[in-house]
């Protein structure tokens, strides 16, 4: 059913004409993705390469937000990926309020077909629609649940792209919050949407000690001490040097080193033939070399 929505939505929007841009584009760009997608992206206007071909985010712009699917593990077929103005402004400019506002139903009507649970908006033109008044550079990341679903602000990835240093950095920081937003997005389904309540973890009281009395115990007088005198004894003669005379050490064996046989005779050609071998094998295993190196070092970075 949300499929066939969007498809009548699609097919509205390619000959609509409710404001001026319909007279400059080359082809309408409605939205694309999954009709039953849990997280929906949300842009700002279609530009050159997305005018062209009538799809969302295909330029510069989409390969970065490519990369960072690939980094969430997900793709473009699990998500739904639109923008609030469905033409493409004149020299890209931004996006009128009349212009946005002739758009609207086209995007209620797509967010209610699709029920995502989780909304991120690209850009401060899609983010106002939430945060009238507000301010990307403030806002960004910071999400709100509103109508059973969550909805978090990013930057464009095309201000990213034009900010490395500082924009980008903040862009990615924020998409790495989306995996943490889906799961408490379904907490959210299933206590506001589906009335399921969790239950409230049991709570064990600590056991109660019976107090003792004190008993007052008073200590034992103690007995004199007996004292008795020490007979005298005499100490045992020692005769130390007897027992000297009669002990005799064990003798020990000193160890000796075994002697090595020195020889002046040159070393067997066969060595020298298997250390050339040993180097042979080495030389041809396999090395890696400097580009796939540098490969996975960009798979590493890429987003």
């Amino acid at each position: 059913m949300s499929a066939e929505v969007l498809a009548q939505i699609a097919k509205e929007v390619a000959v609509c004409t409710k404001c001026e841009l319909c007279k400059g584009r080359t082809k309408a760009v409605p939205g694309e993705g999954s009709a039953n997608a849990t997280v929906m992206f949300i842009g700002e206007a279609p530009g050159y390469h997305e005018d062209q071909q009538g799809r969302p985010f295909i330029g510069p712009s989409g390969q970065l937000l490519d990369r960072m699917f690939k980094a969430l593990k997900m793709t473009r077929q699990d998500v739904y990926i639109g923008n609030v103005v469905k033409c493409r402004p004149p020299q890209n400019r931004d996006p009128k309020p009349e212009e946005i506002e002739a758009c609207k139903p086209y995007l209620d009507r797509q967010i209610a077909a699709i029920n995502p649970r989780v909304i991120v908006t690209l850009g401060r033109f899609s983010m106002a629609r939430w945060w009238p008044g507000g301010r990307i550079s403030q806002l960004h990341g910071q999400a709100k649940t509103e109508g059973g679903r969550i909805i978090m602000p990013m930057f464009h990835p095309a201000a990213a792209l034009r900010d490395q240093e500082r924009t980008y950095q903040m862009f990615r920081e924020d998409a790495f919050t989306i995996p943490a937003l889906i799961e408490k997005s379904e907490e959210i389904a299933r206590t506001e949407l589906w009335g399921f309540v969790p239950a409230e973890p049991e709570i064990i009281e600590p056991e109660k000690t019976i107090p003792v009395e004190k008993v007052k115990v008073t200590p034992a007088k103690a007995e004199k001490p007996v004292r008795v005198k020490a007979a005298a004894v005499a100490p045992p003669e020692i005769k130390v040097a007897e027992e000297m005379a009669e002990y005799q050490p064990t003798p020990v064996m000193e160890e000796t080193a075994p002697v090595l046989a020195v020889t002046t005779e040159e070393v067997p050609e066969i060595v020298q033939v298997e250390n050339k071998e040993e180097n042979a094998v080495k030389a041809a295993r396999p090395r890696k070399k400097k580009e796939d190196v540098k490969s996975i070092a960009e798979q590493l970075t890429m987003f």
